[in-house]
């Protein structure tokens, strides 16, 4: 791995990605592909992907004569130029994209893990002329995971939905060494891993949840759960937790116990067991010092994966043998 500085590690808030995407898109003017091929292809695609399943989502609902304009941008062939407007009027991001086939617009309401709120897309949408909407491509973007019922609230306000897959399937054919655009797919790629292992790897005596509290990648944990209670002296309610987050291609383990959902850090680096751990649960109980266990002073692994096969081949394999009874 390289210790070359990511600049993402750092920039993790929402309005970081909103900088990525209009910044990313900007490169779709032609004037700027003799600067990087790539990312001019790139951000150019991406554009019609935004414009083609806006129009496969609506083609139906709002009439096919009237996104027939939208339809067309796939046969756009220059862009002289994209004017991109951060939070104008609150819309994260706003494109005025001038091509030979006449001007057209995009809006994007870019989440992280948080949702819509406040009838904002609704609000956005009325914005626009009903002659203007004929040119609007509106995209409700989300790398995070979806919340019950957000889906259908994005449907309701006819926006198209372009989730972590869709932008992942976009941007991992891009060829362009930029380090912004490289340290940006870095981070996107490790979520998406991470999501499709938890996706297709099912374990019977577990059931997991996500843990999103520092930003975009800075926390990014899946936590694992023991259904059943760990069977120790005088516990109730103790929980096995094993956090498992990316930093590009290195994969992070981290193994600690949950008493009522809250954290509880076992103080003892060589567990290789369940049986292990009960016993350190029980005498920390016992010592009452389990609320003042060092952060510091837990089980940790590091290692390194070169695509999503093995990495959900060292997960598995990790969980398997921390859940080993011998």
């Amino acid at each position: 791995m390289s210790n070359k500085p990511n600049i993402f590690d750092y920039a993790t808030s929402e309005l970081s990605q909103d900088a990525f995407f209009a910044w990313l898109l900007r490169w779709a003017e032609d004037g700027l592909r003799r600067e990087d091929k790539y990312l001019h292809d790139c951000a150019l695609n991406l554009l019609k992907a935004f414009f083609a399943e806006y129009y496969s989502d609506y083609h139906s609902s709002l009439g096919a004569r009237f996104l027939k304009d939208i339809q067309n941008f796939d046969s756009v062939n220059s862009i002289e130029s994209v004017d991109v407007n951060c939070q104008e009027k609150r819309i994260d991001l706003w494109l005025t994209i001038e091509t030979d086939k006449g001007t057209y617009y995009l809006v994007i309401e870019d989440k992280t893990h948080s949702t819509q709120h406040d009838n904002q897309l609704k609000t956005y949408r009325e914005y626009f002329s009903e002659d203007e909407k004929k040119r609007t491509c509106f995209i409700y973007l989300k790398t995070g995971e979806l919340i019950k019922g957000e889906e259908e609230v994005v449907g309701k306000e006819k926006y198209s939905l372009f989730d972590l897959d869709s932008i992942y399937d976009v941007l991992k054919e891009c060829r362009s060494e930029s380090e912004i655009f490289r340290g940006y797919f870095s981070k996107l790629e490790a979520v998406y891993f991470l999501r499709k292992f938890v996706e297709e790897v099912n374990f019977d005596d577990l059931f997991r949840k996500r843990d999103y509290k520092d930003g975009i990648w800075k926390n990014n944990c899946y936590w694992f759960y023991k259904k059943e209670e760990l069977s120790c002296r005088k516990c109730s309610k103790y929980y096995l937790a094993l956090d498992v987050w990316l930093n590009e291609r290195e994969l992070y383990f981290c193994l600690h116990i949950i008493s009522d959902l809250h954290g509880t850090w076992i103080s003892n680096t060589d567990i290789s067991s369940i049986k292990e751990i009960e016993e350190i649960i029980g005498k920390n109980r016992e010592n009452k010092a389990y609320k003042y266990l060092s952060k510091d002073n837990y089980y940790e692994k590091k290692v390194s994966f070169k695509n999503q096969k093995e990495l959900n081949s060292l997960i598995k394999n990790e969980i398997e043998n921390l859940f080993s009874d011998e």
